[in-house]
């Protein structure tokens, strides 16, 4: 990463009052020019400017860091390059977070990229649908619409779990509730910040509670 984006991603971790030592942010960095080294060859991420990457990419992970419970057991579905999981887990020291992916060959990257900078973040290469297993805090990026993301999640959330998914403008939102099932209609939708984004750009986390919880 170049001095001015480097400088690009230490101020937007000030504006988002998120607090790193050193050796993290140099972590951090370090992850993000693995993925950025690696994008051409695996077509990892779809940002090919470093600035943009930087932004859309490592500071957008870390957007709603105040929502995510680092306690809680949580997994990344459809992690792809390791947005948000890897960064979330590297930021906020979070114990337990399992990364999943249904493409063994970003799979391969992803095990290859915890072992360097993440060395506690587990990395899965299966169908989300055959999850077995529970979690507490189940996270999505891009992944698609809020119904599709709450009838995947719903059999892999514990009793007390919670969803949370990264979105962009609040009617289209609004509307992927609306077209929700009656007892997954009641998502509560945060706005966030990404320093350095476009004027304008709206940034939102959803969040969904277990009937249970």
């Amino acid at each position: 990463m170049n001095s001015e984006n480097a400088d690009i991603f230490r101020r937007g971790l000030v504006e988002l009052g998120l607090t790193l030592d050193a050796e993290r942010v140099e972590r951090l960095v370090a992850y993000h020019d693995f993925v950025f080294a690696r994008n051409a060859e695996m077509n990892l991420v779809g940002f090919k400017d470093e600035r943009d990457s930087v932004i859309k990419n490592l500071l957008n992970a870390l957007g709603p860091w105040r929502q995510v419970f680092p306690t809680k057991r949580t997994c990344d579905v459809g992690s792809g390059a390791g947005f948000p999981g890897i960064p979330l887990a590297v930021a906020l020291d979070m114990p337990e977070v399992t990364l999943v992916e249904s493409k063994a060959k970003k799979a391969k990257f992803l095990a290859e990229a915890c072992d360097r900078f993440a060395p506690t973040v587990k990395v899965l290469n299966v169908n989300a649908a055959e999850m077995k297993e529970r979690y507490r805090q189940i996270i999505f990026c891009a992944f698609g619409s809020l119904n599709k993301i709450v009838r995947m999640a719903e059999p892999m959330l514990s009793e007390d779990g919670r969803i949370l998914a990264y979105k962009g403008k609040r009617e289209a939102i609004d509307q992927e509730i609306a077209e929700c099932k009656a007892r997954h209609k009641e998502w509560q939708i945060v706005p966030f910040k990404v320093p350095g984004l476009e004027a304008g750009t709206e940034r939102h986390v959803c969040i969904y509670k277990s009937r249970h919880s």
